[in-house]
């Protein structure tokens, strides 16, 4: 089983001071987002830029994370590419031989989400490991991001 980093045990409150390691690893927090590596498609580009985006705001994008955050984000368009595939020729295709098989694209499309989960899993992105980590980012309503702020 791998071990949970000490800030996420930190922010979950569930931090054994017995158990810390006297020397671990520290990364730093990006200050800027970084732009999206050049051999991602243009819908992953984008889920970098909504992915990375939320990690900054919550104070967990750091350089060493970069190459998960790209798979996540291709994995992330995969599913979505194989999905439209399906939805453009159905589940079901002919086989050479003539008999009705399973697409291949559903096989991928399947195998793409999971991948896509138990990345995500590791930054708090899915609905239930965002339930596991506290932040220090107070939710901003529809409504208050509407607001123009008060100049003085």
């Amino acid at each position: 089983m791998a071990s949970i980093p000490t800030e996420i045990k930190k922010l979950k409150g569930t931090l054994d001071k017995r158990y810390v390691l006297e020397n671990e690893m520290q990364v730093i927090a990006m200050d800027q987002i970084p732009p999206a590596p050049e051999n991602l498609s243009a819908g992953a580009r984008e889920l970098w830029t909504v992915t990375c985006t939320e990690l900054k705001r919550n104070n967990i994008l750091t350089g060493v994370d970069l190459s998960l955050i790209e798979a996540y984000c291709a994995e992330l368009q995969t599913y979505k590419d194989a999905a439209a595939e399906l939805q453009k020729n159905g589940a079901v295709v002919p086989a050479p031989s003539g008999y009705p098989v399973v697409s291949p694209w559903q096989s991928i499309k399947n195998q793409s989400l999971k991948n896509a989960v138990d990345i995500g899993k590791l930054f708090g992105i899915t609905p239930a490991a965002r339930t596991k980590i506290s932040s220090n980012v107070k939710p901003v309503s529809k409504i208050e991001s509407l607001k123009k702020p008060k100049i003085a």
